[in-house]
């Protein structure tokens, strides 16, 4: 079962890849240079809420998403935030900015410890499921984004204000 388990991982990981290589191209003929999108850490009690797409069912992500034209990375990261889990910050930290795999993408990863209101538990039109799980065995997750596993165990590190490739 953890074989199947972590080949749907692989390919809906797969999946948001090609999402996001779809987006790129949009964006690249609307005049675009690359692709500049948000992550956030959002945590509660040592737990860490991730999200499962309805484009990519098996694999478990950090909420976020882009950054749109005249959008700063924190206005962006408040806004995806809304949008997929219904909390609203009260204050965000930088964890890191990174270059993204493919020429002009970033990736502006933060923080957050103090929100408001409550995750949402109905789906959405994007989001599947929306769930907190434990910070300290988050490598025991088979069904985690490869991303979101290096930004967390950052975090957990101590790592503030890192810059690198995503």
């Amino acid at each position: 079962m953890a074989f199947i388990k972590r080949i749907v991982a692989r390919l809906s990981y797969s999946l948001v890849v090609a999402a996001h290589h779809a987006r790129r191209f949009a964006l690249r003929m609307q005049g675009e240079a690359g692709v500049r999108t948000v992550r956030v850490l959002l945590l509660r009690n040592g737990r860490v809420l991730l999200v499962r797409h309805w484009y990519a069912p098996g694999v478990l992500m950090l909420p976020g998403g882009g950054i749109r034209k005249g959008e700063t990375a924190e206005d962006a990261a408040r806004r995806e935030i809304s949008e997929e889990t219904g909390f609203e910050m009260k204050k965000l930290d930088l964890l890191g900015t990174y270059e993204g795999n493919l020429p002009g993408d970033s990736v502006t990863v933060f923080f957050a410890e103090e929100f408001d209101g409550y995750v949402r538990l109905v789906p959405s039109p994007e989001i599947m499921m929306r769930s907190f799980r434990g910070i300290a065995d988050i490598e025991t997750l088979e069904d985690i984004a490869p991303d979101s596993m290096r930004r967390i165990e950052a975090y957990r590190q101590g790592v503030r204000g890192e810059t690198g490739r995503w």
